[in-house]
């Protein structure tokens, strides 16, 4: 099952060769890492590979340390790097770098000397080194995210480490977008229409097709063969979802199809799926999929319904940048909020996880569909879609909020001004359905996007008329 949470980092530092003094480097750099290791070594899905390990110190200046650097950080298939400037560095040494591995680097040096001191102001000149490598990697056409020359004791390190963390688990994920695709869009559903030979072509994305039969096949075998998996599955979900009203079997039909689902997404490695839901869950296990859903995503399968390929993308997307802290959910923008002009529903029919819900137990209905609302808290809105050969990431963020109760799975979203999201979303490229996820990721999706060729979008960037 596809980690969301697993991100590989090289650290590595870099150093001049003459002016300003190595050795003087040597001992900034020990401060560095003495500062920065604790804090990396303490994120949880974070593996530090350090070059340390196969050069003195961590600090590449020459060629030949640095290509030991790369071969090193290749083995241990990094997915990004933190490049230190212990002084002013190395920019050949770091251009060879990053052009090498091109995965997402951030470049962060501390300020010169101490602070509110003019003792050794100048002990490293790291932000003039910084201009230099930063205009080494524009030569070699390499994408970076650069974090401000801050004081070594400051804060915002650590935070633009966690954060660049989330920018390389988006990217990550759309270097091993694997989505399963379960029967065809619904008949009337033109929204979800996508191009599948672009898709792979443009970006690499991989989608494995799954034909209904196959999937009756997979539920009946299920069914009959591993009674004793699902029985004991369905003691777990009971803790989590009521299932009062629910006859037995309909519990039973109802885990054979996520135990099918889930196999399925393991034996093709697929990061999330898209499945038709209005008439293939219930012609392979007789109940709707509703509930089955719910429980893939607490599993860390995203989905989407209505066979929405690129909803199940951003399903993904969302759930990379909080590197699954929390599941994501899949909506259906559906209506303006009766007193508060920049509230929507965000809504479904009833696939919202337990984990995300403000009610004690999500009822689940004999047919297998949920009824529940979903916690408060900020919950950023994303939507990958492409018109024309181009292709746009959305996401924008808000808060849940109170309103009117409703049936199915939902939460009222607040944003800052609703008018701007619904004049954006109808112009699109995009359609009724986006994902979310709790947190403010925002910034984490803009940020990605410039290691992708994807467009970035949200609310408050112009509206083109297409």
């Amino acid at each position: 099952m596809y980690d969301f949470k697993a991100v590989t980092l090289g650290i590595v530092s870099t150093r001049r060769d003459t002016f300003p003094s190595p050795k003087k480097a040597i001992e900034i750099n020990g401060r560095i890492m003495e500062r920065i290791r604790p804090f990396v070594d303490s994120l949880d899905g974070v593996t530090a590979v350090y070059a340390a390990d196969v050069v003195p110190d961590g600090l590449i200046c020459e060629l030949p340390e640095t290509d030991r650097v790369i071969e090193y950080f290749r083995e241990k298939k990094v997915d990004a790097v933190l490049m230190l400037h212990a002084n002013f560095g190395q920019e050949e040494a770091v251009g060879r770098l990053g052009a090498a591995l091109r995965v997402p680097m951030l470049l962060w040096g501390p300020r010169d000397g101490k602070k509110g001191s003019d003792e050794g102001f100048r002990d490293g000149d790291t932000q003039c080194g910084m201009f230099a490598s930063t205009r080494a990697l524009l030569r070699w056409g390499v994408t970076f995210t650069y974090a401000d020359n801050t004081w070594l004791e400051d804060p915002e390190i650590e935070a633009e480490i966690e954060k660049f963390t989330r920018v390389a688990a988006v990217v990550k994920a759309y270097r091993n977008m694997r989505i399963l695709q379960i029967s065809s869009r619904p008949r009337q559903f033109l929204s979800v229409k996508i191009n599948e030979s672009e898709l792979m072509e443009k970006f690499g994305f991989q989608l494995t097709t799954i034909e209904t039969t196959l999937l009756m096949e997979k539920v009946k075998e299920i069914r009959e063969n591993r009674e004793a998996e699902l029985r004991k599955a369905l003691q777990d979900w009971e803790n989590r979802y009521d299932f009062s009203g629910v006859p037995e079997e309909n519990r039973l039909s109802m885990a054979s199809l996520v135990f099918a689902i889930r196999d399925f997404a393991e034996q093709y490695n697929c990061n999330t799926v898209a499945c038709e839901c209005w008439n293939v869950p219930e012609a392979a296990c007789g109940v709707s999929g509703c509930m089955s859903f719910a429980v893939l995503e607490d599993m860390g399968i995203t989905a989407s319904c209505e066979c929405d390929v690129n909803g199940a993308i951003s399903a993904a997307f969302a759930r990379a940048a909080a590197r699954g802290d929390s599941a994501a959910f899949f909506a259906d923008v559906t209506v303006r909020h009766p007193s508060n002009d920049n509230a929507e529903l965000m809504w479904h029919c009833g696939r919202y996880p337990a984990s995300l819900t403000r009610s004690e137990k999500p009822k689940v209905d004999p047919e297998g569909q949920l009824y529940h609302e979903l916690k408060k808290g900020d919950i950023t809105m994303i939507r990958f879609d492409g018109t024309r050969g181009q292709y746009y990431l959305y996401a924008d963020e808000g808060r849940g909020v109170d309103g009117p109760k409703t049936q199915g799975a939902y939460v009222w979203l607040e944003v800052e001004n609703w008018p701007k999201w619904e004049r954006k979303l109808m112009y699109g490229p995009y359609i009724h359905h986006m994902a979310g996820v709790y947190g403010k990721y925002k910034d984490v999706i803009r940020e990605a996007c410039r290691y992708l060729d994807i467009k970035f979008d949200c609310a408050d960037i112009e509206v083109e008329y297409r």
